[in-house]
C-alpha cells in the first residue's frame, strides 16, 4: 500500500503544480486582456 502511495505522490504533485500554474497563467492573461480593452475604451472616449 505504501509503495502505491509513493508511486502516485509525484503524479499528484505534478498535477497540482500544473493546475496552479494554469490558474496563474489564466489570471495573468485575463488581467492583461482586460487592461488592454479598458485602455482602448478610455482612448476612444478621450
Amino acid at each position: 500500500m505504501k509503495q502505491v502511495v509513493l508511486y502516485f505522490l509525484p503524479i499528484f504533485a505534478v498535477a497540482l503544480i500544473g493546475s496552479v500554474a494554469n490558474m496563474l497563467i489564466i489570471s495573468i492573461s485575463t488581467t492583461i486582456i482586460s487592461s488592454e480593452i479598458s485602455g482602448q475604451f478610455f482612448y476612444q472616449i478621450s
